[in-house]
């Protein structure tokens, strides 16, 4: 079994594995909100320092293929 999370593409759309250069606006976006994290499994991040370590964490991990995040990053095609 592969355990790299795939990249699909389509016209308007690019899903991709997070990373660490999406921390700003992981953090800005989400990763900080209670009212967003209080479904997820962990708790709003306090720092975007933080954001920054568990994505170079998990990072690393799905090169090594000793993790797999299963972690989706859309980003919108600008033509």
């Amino acid at each position: 079994m592969e355990y790299i999370t795939p990249i699909l593409t389509t016209q308007r759309l690019i899903l991709r594995p997070l990373n660490v250069e999406d921390t700003h606006e992981m953090f800005h976006n989400w990763a900080s909100d209670a009212k967003i994290t209080k479904y997820l499994t962990w708790t709003a991040y306090q720092y975007e320092h933080e954001v920054k370590e568990r994505l170079r964490f998990r990072e690393n991990a799905t090169k090594t293929k000793k993790y797999w995040t299963g972690d989706w990053w859309s980003k919108k095609q600008i033509h």
